[in-house]
């Protein structure tokens, strides 16, 4: 019978890519297109246990209503076009970096189909946001708009990821794996951040 050292060392390596639509849960405020595009690595110690990596470009956006801005750290908006102009809505578009680095137990690993759960931590670098104030004349319901850049670069250390989900070998060197998401922001400067759902599908290649 092997030794624990000898069924823990690294046998094999994967590396892939990986898309995802995220879900944010937020209050007064209305999710757009929230996705991210990334790779990953994955070291593999033992038949289920696997150390992994990951970074990845996300986009987010946002609808937040005009008397909502302050519960997510927007400035102020800039002076109406006109008296007869009134906030209607602010649109945030706010760039990042994920990077995540956990452990991923897999399940049935001598099956095609494999299921799993992951846990790990997750870095959040921000990057300057773009701000879209749209204003409503009353007079002549026009909409207007003024885009402001807002330096927003900053890293959160706070975070935290957790996933299920299910890998599928359908090939001797390929994978195709699908996975649910929860990602949490203890210390964020982007509380629209704060807490998200994901739905993650990615294609890996092991050597």
């Amino acid at each position: 019978r092997p030794s624990l050292i000898r069924r823990l060392q690294p046998h094999q390596f994967m590396v892939g890519i990986t898309g995802s639509m995220l879900f944010p849960q937020t209050e007064h405020a209305t999710p757009r297109n929230n996705y991210t595009l990334g790779v990953n690595g994955q070291v593999a110690f033992g038949s289920h246990l696997r150390l992994f990596a990951g970074l990845e470009r996300g986009w987010t956006n946002f609808k937040i209503e005009g008397d909502a801005l302050d519960n997510f750290h927007i400035p102020p908006p800039p002076p109406a076009p006109s008296p007869a102009d009134i906030l209607n809505y602010a649109e945030v578009k706010q760039p990042l970096w994920d990077f995540s680095l956990g452990f991923r137990y897999v399940f049935l690993p001598e099956k095609r189909l494999r299921p799993f759960v992951s846990a790990a931590w997750l870095v959040e670098h921000t990057q300057e946001q773009t701000l879209k104030y749209e204003f409503l004349n009353v007079i002549t319901e026009e909409e207007s708009y003024t885009l402001v850049p807002h330096n927003n670069a900053e890293f959160n250390l706070g975070g935290l990821q957790l996933g299920a989900g299910m890998e599928w070998n359908f090939t001797g060197r390929w994978m195709l794996g699908l996975e649910g998401i929860y990602q949490r922001q203890y210390e964020t400067s982007v509380p629209l951040l704060a807490e998200r759902w994901g739905m993650k599908l990615g294609v890996t290649r092991t050597f």
